[in-house]
C-alpha cells in the first residue's frame, strides 16, 4: 500500500476490524516489544500489514495475489508445518468456508498457531440475518442482481456461535469475544456504499464518510450489541490473557447526527433521470401515505428511533414493513368487526340522544337535595352493615329483590334470588361442566372480543366424554338490557333434535355464562352432539366471540359459515363427583374419536420400535394379572411383546393363567423358573425373553393406560436419540376407582437423588440395560431405583411423557397402600444411592430424610472455602439485629464474613447498632445511598467480598436450621449447580418459598406458598430436595465464579424479577438451580421496602421470562393449574402454560408494556 495513504480512508468496516486485531495483538505482547510471525488466512487486499509495521505478516489465500510473503493455497490443508506462527488471523473468511468444513479450517489455524488464533465473522442471528437480507434486496433494485458474497451467505448460511464455542470447549480451548459493527451502523453504511456505487462522482465525499466513520467509530457505538461481526481470540495453550483494550460502550447522539449529515449531503444531490432507490420508494409510499418522504424520512425516523427506545435503527425497510404489518392487522380487525358495527350504527345513534337527556336528568339529580340525602344515607349503611358481613350480605340482597320485583317482576325476581343464594348454590351438585372452553384466557390484545347477535343461528358440534349431558352453558352479552328469549335446540348424530331449552330474557346474564339445561341425556358417552342456539326475536343478547382460541373440542358455525375461533361454552353432566381427581380422569379420558385419531397417527409413524413389556409374576391373585396382562393387549400401539418370568408360584392358578394367555396371543412370552429368585432375579429371566428394541417395566399387580406405548413411541418419533422415558402415575383402587395421581417434572437430577421420582411407567433402551448389567440382585424393594440411578450414568436422553400412563394397584402386599409393606425397599434405597455416589467418585453420605421414601445427601465439603453474606438493608434495626444473631447462633464450621449494604437508612438506632458492630472483624458495613434498586445494591456489594462464594440474604429472615450454611455451600460447591435456594417460612410455619415456577399465579410464583410443611400434593413433597428454573434470592448462594460469569444481577429490573432473571442466566450457561428444604428460613417478607412493583420490571421479567411462559416451566407439570400454589389440577382442556400465557399478555397490555405476541 502507498506508504502516503491514510489507513482511515479504508472502507469502514476492513478499518474497524483491522484495528481491534492490532489491539489485540499488541494486548498480546504483554508490553515485552516482540514482533510477531503472523499468518493472514483468506488475507488477499485485507492491508493487515498495514497496521502491524513491526510484525512479520505471511498469508494464504485461493486467489492470486503480490502482496510479501504470499502462498496461494487452501487454508483447509494449509502447506505448513504446526506451530509455524505466533499468531493466525482470519477476518472475514470462515464465513465463506462450507458449513461442513468450518471446523477443519478452525483446526487447521489452531494446528499451524502456537497459541493464539483470531477468527473474525458475522455469525447466525436473527438480527445479522434481517440486515443482510434487506441489503442485500436493496442492491438488487439499484443493480438488477444480487450482492455476490451477501447472497452466498442467505444460501449456505451463516456460521453457528453455537457449534465454533461447542468445538472449542470440547478441546479445552479458551476464548473471549469481541463483537463490533454495530448492525444499524452497518446497515446504513452499507445502503450508502450501494447507493453510490453506480456513480464514480460521488467518491469522493463516500471516502470522507469513512473517514469520518473510522476517526470516530468507537463515539458512534460500533461497538453496542447487536453487532453484524465477532471476533474471537482463541488460545489453545496459556489461556486467554487480561487484555488492555480500553474500549468505550457508549454512543454519542451528536456525532451520529454528522454523520447523518455527510450521508445527507450526498444522497441529496440531484440525479437526472435515474431510477434510483429513493425515486422508486418515495412513488411507492405516496401511494398510500403522503407524508412519507423517501430516504429523507429514513434518516428522520433513524432518529426518532434512537431518541426514543430502541437501541439501534431498523432502517427504511423495516419502518415500511412494520407499517404494512400494522395496516394489515388493522385491516383483518376491520373486516371482523363491521357487521357487528353495522347492527349496532343506529342503536348508538338513538342513544346517543337518549344519553344526552340522562346527563342533564343525572347532573338534576347530583345537585338536588334527595341525592345528599341519600349519600347520607349510604355513610350511615355502611357504618352499621359493614361491608362482608352476613347482616349487610342480607340487606343487598334485600335491596336487589326489591329492585328486581319493580322493574322485571315475580320470576325474575326468583330467578335472581336462586342465583344469589350461595347455600343454594353449594348444594347445587347435579351439573359438572366435563368440557370446557375458556374466551377470557384467550382475547389476545389484537383479537378483541366481538358479539355476534343470535337474531342468526350459533351451530356447534362436540363429542361429550360422559354420561348423562343435561345442561350448555354459553358466555354470552346483554348489553345492558332486557332481551328476547333464546331458544337451544340439542341435536343427536341421526340430525334429531333430542332436548329443547328456552332461557327467559330476564335469565341471560350479561358477561356470564347463561345456563340452558335438559332433561339429562343418559346413554351418550363417546357421543357426537350438536346444538342451534338463536333468539326467539328483536332486541337479542349475543354470545361472545374471539377469533384468537382454537377450540379441538368445538366446531363452530354462524349464520351457516364456519367460525374460526372460540366463544366460553360449556357441556356439562348430572354425575356426582366427589374429587377433583375424578373430574379430572373423566375430562382427560380417551374418546372413541381420539382413539381413532392416535390409531390413524400410529400408521404415519415412520419409526415403530418393538417395545418389549418385562413383569416379573409371583403368587398374584388372578384377577389382578388378568388385569396386567389385558391392559398390555388393550395396547393401542401393537408392536410390542410381553417378557414374563413366573419366579416359581405355588398357586395353582398362575400357570394356568399364564399358559391361557400364552394361547391367546403370540406376542405373549413366558419363562416358568424353577427356583424363586425374587423380583431382580425373575426381571433379568423376563429380560432374557425380551427381543425389542426398548423394555419397559410393569408390575404384576398394576394396569397401563390404554395409550401408553402409543405416547411413548410419539415421543421416539420426534426424538430417536432418546434412551429412557417415563411418564406421570396415579394409584388404583381393587375396586377399580383411580386416586393418588402424581404429576411429575421433565428430567430433574437432583430429586431422582432424593427420591425414586420416576417410578412409573418406564421405558428404557434395551442395550442400554444389558450394558449396565440388567436389574442388581441384592437390591428388592429398590431394584428399579437402582437400575435408573445405573442408566443415568449411561446417558442424559431422558424424557418426561406428562400424562398418567400407569395405575399403580393398592392392594394390602403393595407399597401403593402402606410404604411399611417393604421394610427393604427404604435400606436398599440407600444403599442403591451410596453405591451411586461411590461410583460416580462424589465424597457424601446418604443419610435419613424427614420421610422413609426417600434421602438427602451430605456431601464433603471439598475445601476451606469463605462464604460472604450479602444483606441489603434500609433501617429496620429490629428485624437486621434478629437477622445477624441467628446467623451467629447457627453457623458452626464453616467460615463466612458479612457484608451489611445500608440503603439510604437515617435512623439513628441503626447507625447506633452499625457502630456496635464495628468490633466484628468478620463484619464489613458499606454504604450504597441512591435510589433502591436491588440488583445495583448486591452487584456493588459482590464486587467488595473476599469470599469465593457468594450469598444473597434479605434483611427480614431469620435462620432457624442449625449448620445452615454448610448445607448450602456443599451444593454450591458442585461443579453442575449454579443457584441454590433454601425453604422460606412463614411466622405461622407455613411455607412461603419451596422453589419458584414460572408463570405460576402470573409471571412467577412459589409452588407450595401458604400451605403446611411436608403436606403431600399431586406435585409430590415441598421436604424433596428439587430442580427448578429459579430460586428466590431472599437466601440464595452461588459461587462467585459463576455469578461473574453470567454478568451478576441485571440492573434493568428495580424491585421484583431479578433472582429470576439471574437463575434463567445461569441455567442458560448449562448449570442446574437446586432448592434444598434441609435449610429452613423464617421469611417476613418485604419489611424494609413494601410490595409496589413498577411496572418497568413487568416489561423486564416479560422479556426474560417469556420463552418459559411460552413454552411452560420444565421443572413444574402443565397438568397443575398456575392460578394458585396448591399443585391442585388444570381445570382447563389445553396446558396451563398456553392459558397463562394469553393472560398475562393482557395484563402487561393494558400496562402499557411492549411485548412480542407470538412465543419463542
Amino acid at each position: 500500500m502507498n506508504s502516503d495513504f491514510d489507513l482511515t480512508d479504508l472502507p469502514f468496516d476492513l478499518y474497524t476490524r483491522n484495528y481491534i486485531i492490532k489491539k489485540i495483538i499488541d494486548s498480546v505482547r504483554n508490553d515485552c516489544n516482540n514482533s510477531f510471525k503472523i499468518l493472514d488466512a483468506g488475507g488477499r487486499n485485507g492491508n493487515l500489514s498495514s497496521f502491524l509495521n513491526d510484525d512479520e505478516i505471511h498469508i494464504i489465500d485461493i486467489r492470486p495475489g503480490d502482496e510479501n510473503n504470499y502462498v496461494i493455497g487452501d487454508v483447509t490443508k494449509a502447506p505448513y508445518k504446526d506451530r509455524s506462527f505466533d499468531i493466525v488471523v482470519s477476518s472475514d473468511v470462515y464465513e465463506h468456508v462450507s458449513a461442513s468444513e468450518r471446523l477443519n479450517f478452525i483446526s487447521e489455524l489452531l494446528r499451524v498457531s502456537k497459541d493464539f488464533v483470531i477468527l473474525g465473522a458475522p455469525f447466525d442471528s436473527k438480527d445479522v440475518k434481517d440486515a443482510e437480507v434487506k441489503a442485500c434486496n436493496y442492491f438488487k433494485e439499484i443493480t438488477g442482481e444480487p450482492h455476490p458474497w451477501l447472497l452466498e451467505h442467505i444460501e449456505n448460511g451463516l456460521p453457528s456461535k453455537d457449534e465454533l464455542e461447542n468445538f472449542l470447549k470440547d478441546n479445552d480451548f479458551g476464548y473471549l469475544t469481541i463483537k463490533t459493527n454495530n448492525i444499524s451502523n452497518w446497515f446504513l453504511m452499507q445502503l450508502l456504499i450501494f447507493y453510490t456505487s453506480k456513480y464514480k462522482d460521488f467518491m469522493e465525499n463516500v471516502s470522507k464518510v469513512h473517514r469520518y466513520y473510522n476517526e470516530n467509530f468507537l463515539d458512534l457505538g460500533d461497538l453496542l450489541e447487536p453487532s453484524y461481526r465477532t471476533i474471537y481470540l482463541i488460545s489453545k495453550n496459556l489461556g486467554i490473557p487480561e487484555l488492555n483494550l480500553k474500549f468505550e460502550y457508549y454512543n454519542d447522539l451528536s456525532k451520529h447526527r454528522t454523520l447523518e449529515r455527510l450521508i445527507f449531503e450526498i444522497v441529496e444531490k440531484p440525479i437526472s433521470d435515474s431510477t434510483n432507490l429513493i425515486t422508486e420508494l418515495s412513488e411507492e409510499i405516496q401511494n398510500k401515505d403522503s407524508y412519507i418522504q423517501g430516504l429523507d424520512n429514513f434518516i428522520n425516523e433513524f432518529k426518532e428511533e434512537i431518541q426514543n427506545k430502541d437501541s439501534y435503527i431498523q432502517g427504511l425497510n423495516n419502518y415500511i414493513n412494520e407499517f404494512k404489518e400494522e395496516i394489515q392487522n388493522k385491516d383483518s380487525y376491520i373486516q371482523q368487526i363491521n357487521t357487528s358495527v353495522e347492527e349496532l350504527k343506529k342503536e348508538i345513534r338513538n342513544k346517543d340522544d337518549l344519553i344526552s337527556q340522562n346527563r342533564k336528568e343525572m347532573d338534576d339529580i347530583y345537585e338536588s337535595t334527595f341525592w345528599k340525602i341519600y349519600l347520607i344515607y349510604r355513610r350511615i349503611i355502611n357504618v352499621l352493615l359493614p361491608a362482608n358481613t352476613k347482616r349487610r350480605q342480607a340487606f343487598d340482597i334485600g335491596v336487589l329483590g326489591i329492585q328486581t320485583f319493580k322493574m322485571q317482576g315475580f320470576k325474575a325476581l326468583f330467578h335472581k334470588m336462586k342465583n344469589q343464594n350461595r347455600i343454594y348454590q353449594k348444594l347445587r351438585k347435579s351439573s359438572v361442566p366435563v368440557i370446557e372452553t375458556d374466551i377470557i384466557s384467550s382475547n389476545i390484545a389484537n383479537s378483541p372480543k366481538v358479539a355476534l347477535p343470535l337474531l342468526k343461528t350459533l351451530k356447534g358440534k362436540f363429542t361429550f366424554p360422559a354420561n348423562n349431558l343435561n345442561e350448555l352453558k354459553f358466555f354470552t352479552a346483554t348489553y345492558g338490557r332486557t332481551n328476547s328469549d333464546l331458544e337451544l335446540h340439542i341435536i343427536n348424530d341421526s340430525r334429531k333434535i333430542i332436548r329443547n331449552s328456552v332461557a327467559k330474557g330476564y335469565e341471560i346474564l350479561d358477561n356470564d355464562y347463561t345456563p340452558f339445561k335438559f332433561k339429562p341425556v343418559k346413554d351418550c358417552k363417546g357421543k357426537v352432539f350438536s346444538f342451534e342456539l338463536m333468539s326467539k326475536g328483536d332486541p337479542s343478547a349475543a354470545i361472545w366471540f374471539n377469533d384468537s382460541g382454537d377450540l379441538q373440542e368445538l366446531t363452530l358455525f354462524y349464520d351457516d359459515k364456519a367460525l374460526n375461533g372460540s366463544i366460553g361454552f360449556q357441556a356439562c353432566s348430572s354425575l356426582e363427583i366427589e374429587e377433583e381427581y375424578d373430574f379430572w380422569v373423566l375430562k382427560n379420558s380417551l374418546t372413541i374419536s381420539k382413539k381413532k385419531k392416535y390409531k390413524a397417527k400410529i400408521k404415519e409413524f415412520s419409526y415403530k420400535p418393538k417395545i418389549s413389556i418385562i413383569m416379573p409374576v409371583y403368587n398374584v391373585d388372578k384377577i389382578w394379572l388378568e388385569k396386567a396382562i389385558d391392559s398390555v393387549r388393550n395396547q393401542l400401539y401393537e408392536n410390542w411383546e410381553l417378557c414374563i418370568a413366573d419366579d416359581a408360584s405355588t398357586k395353582e392358578h398362575i400357570s394356568k393363567t399364564l399358559k391361557e394367555y400364552l394361547n391367546i396371543d403370540c406376542r405373549i412370552k413366558v419363562k416358568y423358573l424353577n427356583n424363586n429368585l425374587g423380583i431382580s432375579g425373575a426381571s433379568n429371566e423376563a429380560l432374557s425373553l425380551a427381543t425389542g428394541e426398548f423394555i419397559g417395566l410393569l408390575d404384576n399387580d398394576d394396569e397401563l393406560s390404554i395409550d401408553a406405548l402409543y405416547e411413548v413411541v410419539k415421543i421416539l418419533n420426534k426424538k430417536p436419540e432418546t434412551d429412557m422415558v417415563y411418564s406421570d402415575e396415579d394409584k388404583i383402587t381393587m375396586e377399580g376407582k383411580r386416586c393418588n395421581p402424581f404429576f411429575k417434572p421433565d428430567w430433574s437430577p437432583d430429586l431422582l437423588l432424593a427420591v425414586n421420582y420416576i417410578c412409573h411407567f418406564t421405558v428404557i433402551r434395551k442395550k442400554l440395560v444389558e450394558d449396565i448389567g440388567q436389574f442388581n440382585v441384592g437390591f428388592e424393594g429398590s431394584q428399579d431405583y437402582d437400575l435408573f440411578l445405573r442408566v443415568i450414568e449411561k446417558t442424559n436422553n431422558i424424557e418426561h411423557i406428562p400424562k398418567i400412563l400407569y395405575h399403580w394397584r393398592m392392594i394390602p402386599t403393595s407399597t401403593a397402600s402402606n410404604i411399611d409393606v417393604k421394610d427393604n425397599a427404604h435400606t436398599n434405597g440407600v444403599k442403591a444411592l451410596q453405591n451411586y455416589l461411590t461410583r460416580q467418585r462424589i465424597e457424601g453420605n446418604v443419610v435419613n430424610s424427614l420421610n422413609r421414601t426417600n434421602y438427602l445427601i451430605d456431601y464433603a465439603i471439598k475445601e476451606d472455602s469463605l462464604v460472604s453474606i450479602i444483606i441489603p438493608f434500609k433501617d429496620k434495626v429490629d428485624y437486621l439485629k434478629r437477622c445477624i444473631n441467628s446467623i451467629i447462633k447457627n453457623t458452626k464450621e464453616i467460615r463466612y464474613e458479612l457484608l451489611l449494604v445500608s440503603n439510604n437508612s437515617i435512623e439513628k438506632e441503626t447507625f447506633e447498632y452499625l457502630e456496635s458492630l464495628k468490633k466484628y472483624p468478620n463484619i464489613k458495613i458499606i454504604t450504597y445511598d441512591y435510589p433502591f434498586n436491588f440488583a445495583a445494591i448486591n452487584n456493588f456489594a459482590a464486587k467488595k467480598t473476599s469470599g469465593t462464594y457468594l450469598l444473597f440474604l434479605n434483611n427480614d429472615t431469620e435462620v432457624i436450621t442449625e449448620n445452615w450454611l454448610h448445607y448450602m455451600l456443599m451444593n454450591a460447591q458442585r461443579e453442575e449447580i449454579g443457584c441454590v435456594g433454601a425453604k422460606l417460612l412463614y411466622p405461622n410455619g407455613t411455607i412461603q418459598h419451596a422453589g419458584v415456577v414460572l408463570g405460576l399465579t402470573g409471571m412467577a410464583g412459589h409452588v407450595f406458598a401458604g400451605f403446611p410443611e411436608n403436606q403431600w400434593t399431586n406435585f409430590g413433597l415441598d421436604s424433596w430436595p428439587r430442580n427448578y428454573l429459579a430460586v428466590t434470592a431472599a437466601c440464595l448462594m452461588i459461587s462467585k465464579e459463576k455469578f461473574n460469569q453470567v454478568g451478576g444481577f441485571d440492573e434493568n429490573f428495580k424491585i421484583c424479577g431479578n433472582d429470576i432473571d439471574l437463575c434463567l442466566r445461569v441455567y442458560g450457561e448449562g448449570y442446574r438451580n437446586l432448592y434444598i428444604p434441609n435449610v429452613r428460613l423464617y421469611h417476613f417478607e418485604s419489611i424494609s421496602r413494601g410490595k409496589e412493583i413498577p411496572a418497568g420490571d413487568f416489561q423486564e421479567s416479560w422479556k426474560s421470562y417469556k420463552y418459559y411462559l411460552g413454552k411452560g416451566d420444565p421443572f413444574y407439570n402443565p397438568n397443575l393449574t398456575l392460578e394458585n400454589t396448591s399443585c391442585s389440577l388444570n381445570k382447563y382442556s389445553k396446558p396451563s402454560f398456553e392459558v397463562n400465557f394469553n393472560q398475562i399478555q393482557n395484563v402487561l397490555l393494558e400496562m402499557g408494556c411492549k411485548i412480542e405476541k407470538k412465543r419463542d
